[in-house]
């Protein structure tokens, strides 16, 4: 997972009980919010790190998190050479069994405000991209998503299966935005 960096917060004890108010953090160039961590019992074998919180920030960002955590494995690597330009919010909350990787939970949201995003391969480039991508360690899926592909107004739907995403679009091209053969 990244470094969290800059952190200023709260640590608290109360018996076997620990806790975390985030002030402020830092990931990448992308300052976390909201971020509350706790582990109910740390005497157990493996207790149970939970994190939450929310990142507004770039998409580039949001994009590196991936590709340099297990998220990027989960989704068949699929944003790891996506380009994209504009901002947005991931909100998230993540259970991690210490000592235990396998036992990792991760649950989140992340809405797209006008960005542009350009994914590997032969997908076209989306521009004006608004709305949310659901996510958690098991699926990905958003609908629909709202963006201008191929010159023209589209509906995006995305959805996971067999660790391997699956994007579907509606819409309205320009046929002069397509690609010449």
């Amino acid at each position: 997972w990244p470094m969290l960096t800059g952190m200023d917060a709260d640590l608290r004890f109360d018996g076997a009980r620990m806790t975390i108010d985030g002030h402020h953090a830092r990931t990448f160039s992308t300052e976390l919010t909201h971020l509350k961590a706790d582990i109910a019992d740390w005497r157990l074998p493996n207790p149970v790190l939970r994190v939450e919180g929310e990142a507004p920030g770039p998409i580039m960002d949001a994009l590196r998190f991936i590709t340099e955590s297990p998220v990027s494995g989960w989704i068949d690597h699929f944003t790891d050479r996506a380009e994209a330009t504009g901002s947005g919010t991931v909100s998230f909350r993540v259970e991690l069994p210490l000592g235990k990787p396998e036992g990792n939970q991760v649950v989140g949201e992340y809405t797209f405000a006008n960005n542009h995003i350009k994914l590997a391969g032969d997908v076209p480039a989306m521009s004006q991209l608004a709305g949310k991508l659901a996510f958690s360690n098991h699926e990905v899926h958003a609908m629909p998503l709202t963006a201008e592909v191929l010159g023209g107004p589209a509906r995006v739907n995305i959805a996971s299966a067999d660790r391997r995403l699956r994007l579907d679009a509606q819409g309205t091209a320009n046929l002069a935005h397509l690609p010449a053969e």
